[in-house]
């Protein structure tokens, strides 16, 4: 027979309260020994507050790892079948090899001590919120517990994080490390959300090949169906000006906004717009080539994301004013033929 599961009654005995619910998840009534029941009880609420109060400070480290080793000592007697232990530091993470996704594999369960943190410093200024964070950053490690970080802030997000969880609607769309979410994101949600992210329409001629804007480009990517329909994501930093005659596409410089350390450059490519983050300084209304290495591609399979982000049109009213949709590259060119022979002349 099962026991229903506890509801915390006190603001201390979260530990106790969390250890019995795992024994009752995974055990019959009648399977579990009395003693159990009682060193859970005892020894969980060891901290003592100011005043000498027992259990004000709630459960701490060192009363869970005392438990996880007296739960052990119950599989090893052969009192019950039960293996526990004790996690710490970087140990705690769900990852496709880590402890805990093998827990829970194995039909097991696991405790975790965390503290929630919903958007703390979304009140402070730009200054003192980054010197939080490192603070924050400082006690977690060094009580070696786990934070929930809730934040709409992406840098923050990757600033703070080993482990980033990207939501949309209450649904998980990304789990990875902070460099994972922003080199390798698996659907333009992801891509459009942490930093920026041209997100253009391409076709996987093959493995390392992907053709956009009527070009082919090398990749680093593979495993793709042949001539299957993508997602083509380029960072605005991983974009080079050059000149028209060195690009592998060329467009028009549409808008320029300075950031301090990079210009915001927005480029017209045939009707769709581009960011590019770059310390060069072209001037608006400039034709202009770009250049990328293969790294600066990634290719994501299409999702019910696909084609609602990554344009920048809506990025300035100055697009409406000068667009290269119509850009005709035939009249620039005899346009050019046709000032050179006025100069030869002259």
């Amino acid at each position: 027979m099962k026991t229903p599961l506890h509801y915390q009654m006190t603001e201390y005995d979260c530990g106790p309260i969390s250890m019995m619910n795992a024994i009752i998840f995974l055990f019959d009534r009648e399977q579990i020994p009395p003693d159990l029941i009682r060193n859970i009880m005892l020894y969980c609420l060891d901290g003592y507050g100011a005043e000498g109060a027992p259990g004000r400070s709630g459960t701490t480290r060192a009363a869970m790892m005392f438990l996880s080793n007296f739960l052990g000592s119950f599989g090893r007697t052969g009192q019950l079948d039960l293996s526990a232990r004790y996690l710490s530091g970087s140990c705690v993470r769900v990852s496709q090899n880590s402890a805990i996704t093998d827990c829970l594999r194995r039909g097991g369960a696991v405790v975790v001590r965390l503290y929630l943190l919903d958007e703390p410093l979304g009140a402070l200024d730009l200054k003192l919120r980054k010197d939080m964070q490192q603070e924050l950053k400082r006690i977690q490690q060094q009580m070696e517990i786990t934070f929930i970080y809730v934040t709409h802030d992406q840098e923050e997000a990757l600033a703070m994080s080993d482990t980033v969880v990207v939501m949309n609607e209450g649904i998980i769309q990304q789990i990875g490390t902070p460099e994972d979410i922003y080199n390798e994101p698996k659907n333009a949600f992801v891509a459009d959300f942490i930093g920026e992210s041209n997100i253009l329409d391409g076709i996987m001629r093959e493995d390392y090949v992907v053709e956009t804007f009527g070009r082919r480009f090398q990749c680093m990517d593979k495993g793709f169906a042949k001539d299957e329909p993508v997602d083509v994501v380029v960072r605005p930093e991983d974009i080079d000006i050059v000149p028209v005659k060195d690009g592998m596409l060329t467009g028009t410089v549409t808008s320029i906004t300075f950031k301090g350390m990079q210009y915001d450059v927005i480029v017209d490519f045939k009707g769709f717009k581009w960011l590019i983050q770059t310390t060069d300084s072209p001037e608006v209304g400039q034709r202009i080539g770009i250049r990328i290495v293969p790294d600066g591609f990634h290719i994501m399979h299409k999702s019910k994301y696909s084609g609602l982000y990554g344009d920048y049109s809506s990025f300035s009213e100055e697009y409406d004013e000068l667009s290269d949709a119509e850009y005709d590259p035939e009249a620039e060119e005899e346009s050019s033929e046709s000032r050179e022979e006025s100069a030869d002349e002259e």
